[in-house]
């Protein structure tokens, strides 16, 4: 046997061809602004930022073949608004009374992906991949108004604007690098120290105002509108994958 055979029989036998990894990464660009150009109107707010969380991950992915592997991922994450101020009961009048508003927005991702990666250079102590994902969004938001106004029988009132359970189509691609420990094989438990920059978009349309509707004498037509919630970010992860033969 060659020498090269020898090196490439030793690479394929360190191969973890069953993984598990563990994943934290923090969210860019996670905003919506088609809502918040709506949310402008009808508030005369111009806060228009949500708040990221670092999101949590965990995988499997499993090797198919020299150069590919399919997995499945779950990636959590939790996002929060937060508004406070003063709106003219009655816009168009200099003297008008004020009302004063609260605004708590939280929206909590669940998302299920499906995915392939391609690895031209698994065997390799250091390899890079680029992977794709498609999957399912489980998300809840949930929207809460406080209004303290001067006047008595203001229609505009305390209370949850929406509170519901939503599933969505999401998609992702990545590009990842994947260092291996210098001492890793097949009969170790760890696996690589997983670095990995990713695209997600969502395609989920809420209609946010639509219990807006008692709120006003005659209810807006944008009560009935559908927003694109999130659209799309971008993701920095760090993570690290197990040899699940020696985890279970």
């Amino acid at each position: 046997m060659s020498t090269l055979e020898i090196e490439a029989s030793e690479s394929k036998s360190d191969t973890l061809y069953s993984s598990l990894f563990l994943a934290y990464s923090y969210p860019i660009g996670i905003n919506a602004p088609d809502f918040f150009k709506q949310y402008a109107l009808v508030t005369s707010s111009n806060k228009h930022v949500l708040k990221p969380n670092p999101a949590i991950g965990i995988g499997y992915k499993y090797q198919v073949g020299d150069v590919s592997r399919i997995g499945i991922f779950f990636n959590w994450y939790y996002t929060r608004f937060s508004d406070s101020f003063h709106q003219k009961i009655y816009p168009n009048n200099e003297e008008s009374p004020q009302r004063f508003l609260i605004e708590e927005l939280e929206i909590d991702n669940k998302i299920f992906f499906l995915t392939y990666d391609y690895c031209p250079y698994i065997y390799k102590q250091f390899h890079s991949y680029i992977a794709i994902g498609a999957g399912v969004n489980y998300s809840n938001i949930s929207w809460h108004e406080e209004i303290v106004s001067p006047l008595p029988n203001d229609l505009r009132t305390t209370g949850s604007r929406l509170d519901d359970h939503f599933f969505s189509f999401s998609s992702r691609v990545a590009l990842g690098v994947e260092l291996g420990w210098d001492k890793r094989n097949a009969s170790s438990i760890l696996g690589d120290l997983i670095l990995e920059a990713a695209y997600t978009a969502e395609w989920r349309y809420i209609t946010m105002f639509r219990d807006f509707e008692d709120q006003f004498i005659e209810p807006p037509s944008y009560t009935k509108n559908k927003y694109r919630v999130i659209p799309h970010y971008f993701t920095l992860s760090l993570a690290v994958s197990l040899n699940l033969m020696q985890v279970l």
